[in-house]
C-alpha cells in the first residue's frame, strides 16, 4: 500500500485542520473523543493487511508486543502446534486493526461534520463534557461498522454528541447497533412521513399522522411504503410507539412555532374564531425517544403526496398549512 493510498494520511491532515479551527467551547470534547477513538490523535499502532491475515507494517512497538505476548501465552497455555498459536495471534491482530480502521474512518467523517461548526452555533455550557460511559459504548459499537451508510450515521451521532453532550442516550446507541439494512430503510421511509416540532433545535415531538383518517383517496400507510410488517419491526426496535396517540396541534396554530415535514418548514393558521381550533388533534404514531434522537441526524426526503393528504385534512378543519 503506497503512502497516497493510506487513508491515515488524509485523516491526519483533516484532523489537524479541524481541531485547530474548532471553537474553544467544544474543542475539549473533540480532543477527548478523537483521542479515545482515533489512531492519529493518540499514536496507537497502525497496521495494514495485504493478502493473508498478516501484519505487514506497525508503527508502534506496543502493538507488536501485544501480538507476540498473545502468541506466547497461547502456546504455553494450550498444547497445540506452534503454527496454530501464530495464526491465532495474527487473527487477533487483524481483528484489532480492522476495528481501528473502522473507527478511524468514522472519526474522519466526524471531522468533516464539524468542519463548518462555528462558535455562533454553540449551545454548550463550558462544563458539558462528553461522558466516558457514552464514549466507551460508542466505541464498542462503532468499531464493528463496515457499511458506509452506517459509518456516516455514526459520524453524525458523534459530531452531535460532541457539540451537545447528552443528545444521544446509550440506549439509542445500542438500538442503532442492532439495525439491519431493511429496518434502517423502513425508518427512513417512516421519517419521510413524519411531522415534528423543535424547541431550541431539539425535536420534542414527532408523529406519523394516521392516514386512515386523512382524506386522500382512502389511502393507507402501505400506499406510502410502510406496511404492517414494517411498522411492527420499527415498534420492536423501539423506534415507534406500539399504539396510536393524539397530539394537540391547537397550540401550534397562529403561533410562531413551525411544524416540520422533512426538510420543509410550515406554519399553521386558523380561519376559525378564537378558541374554536384548540380542540384540534392529530392522530398518529408517535416516535419514541430513540426515534426522535435518530430523526435529528437523518437527511429526510419529502413525500409530497403525503403532505398533500395532511394539508387536505387540515383544510377541512379550516386550518391553513403554508410554508
Amino acid at each position: 500500500m503506497s503512502e497516497d493510498e493510506n487513508p491515515l494520511t488524509t485523516m491526519t491532515n483533516t484532523l489537524e485542520t479541524v481541531i485547530t479551527g474548532i471553537p474553544a467551547p467544544i474543542r475539549k470534547n473533540v480532543i477527548k473523543a478523537f483521542g479515545q477513538l482515533c489512531t492519529a490523535t493518540v499514536d496507537i499502532p497502525v497496521a495494514w493487511l495485504e493478502g493473508k491475515a498478516e501484519v505487514i507494517r506497525a508503527t508502534h512497538k506496543a502493538r507488536v508486543n501485544i501480538i507476540n505476548t498473545t502468541g506466547e501465552i497461547t502456546a504455553t497455555k494450550i498444547d497445540v502446534p506452534e503454527i496454530y498459536s501464530q495464526i491465532a495471534a495474527e487473527k487477533f491482530a487483524s481483528k484489532i486493526i480492522r476495528e481501528q480502521i473502522n473507527l478511524d474512518k468514522i472519526v474522519s467523517k466526524t471531522a468533516g461534520e464539524l468542519s463548518n461548526y462555528t462558535e455562533d452555533n454553540n449551545t454548550n455550557k463550558i462544563d458539558e463534557i462528553i461522558s466516558d460511559e457514552w464514549l466507551n459504548e460508542f466505541e464498542e459499537v462503532a468499531k464493528l461498522k463496515t457499511n458506509e451508510d452506517m459509518r456516516i450515521l455514526f459520524s453524525k451521532i458523534l459530531s452531535n454528541e460532541i457539540k451537545k453532550p447528552g443528545t444521544f442516550s446509550v440506549k439509542t446507541i445500542k438500538t442503532v447497533s442492532q439495525l439491519d439494512p431493511n429496518t434502517a430503510r423502513f425508518f427512513n421511509t417512516l421519517c419521510s412521513l413524519t411531522c415534528f416540532v423543535k424547541s431550541d433545535d431539539v425535536i420534542v415531538v414527532a408523529m406519523v399522522p394516521n392516514v386512515n383518517n386523512l382524506p386522500h383517496n382512502n389511502r393507507h400507510l402501505v400506499d406510502y411504503g410502510l406496511n404492517h410488517h414494517a411498522m411492527t419491526i420499527l415498534q420492536e426496535y423501539g423506534l415507534v410507539r406500539a399504539t396510536t396517540s393524539s397530539y394537540q396541534i391547537g397550540l401550534l396554530i397562529n403561533s410562531s412555532t413551525p411544524v416540520n415535514f422533512g426538510n420543509r418548514t410550515y406554519y399553521l393558521r386558523s380561519n376559525n374564531e378564537p378558541n374554536h381550533y384548540e380542540l384540534t388533534k392529530l392522530d398518529g404514531f408517535l416516535l419514541t425517544q430513540s426515534g426522535l434522537e435518530l430523526l435529528s441526524v437523518l437527511t429526510i426526503d419529502n413525500n409530497d403526496l403525503f403532505i398533500a393528504s395532511v394539508n387536505e385534512w387540515l383544510s377541512k378543519k379550516n386550518i391553513q398549512f403554508f410554508e
